[in-house]
């Protein structure tokens, strides 16, 4: 689950990689989390746009928020155990960055 302390940590670190790294576009970023089903659907849960690179601080308020968002869509679907995926795509190609599987 996304709200267990290693998760939060990998996406605190996924993020960090990419929205502190050399390769932040200069267009920013879209973060999109997705909850996926067991037949291969994904559900947009939620869309994060990071215009400029953020302090960490602002990485881990950013995490929290992901965090939340999941949790909050596991408790309404009666805390059963989803996976989730964080894409990052450049704001202005669409281009994808990185993606991170969550469960």
């Amino acid at each position: 689950m996304i709200t267990s302390g290693d998760s939060l940590v990998r996406v605190e670190r996924a993020l960090s990689l990419v929205l502190l790294g050399q390769s932040f576009p200069p267009s920013g970023v879209r973060i999109a989390l997705y909850q996926l089903s067991g037949d291969g659907d994904a559900r947009l849960l939620q869309d994060f746009v990071v215009s400029e690179p953020p302090s960490r601080d602002g990485v881990r308020e950013l995490a929290d928020k992901i965090d939340l968002e999941a949790r909050e869509d596991a408790e309404s679907l009666g805390w059963h155990a989803y996976n989730y995926r964080l894409d990052v795509r450049d704001k202005q190609t669409n281009g994808q960055i990185a993606s991170r599987l969550l469960r």
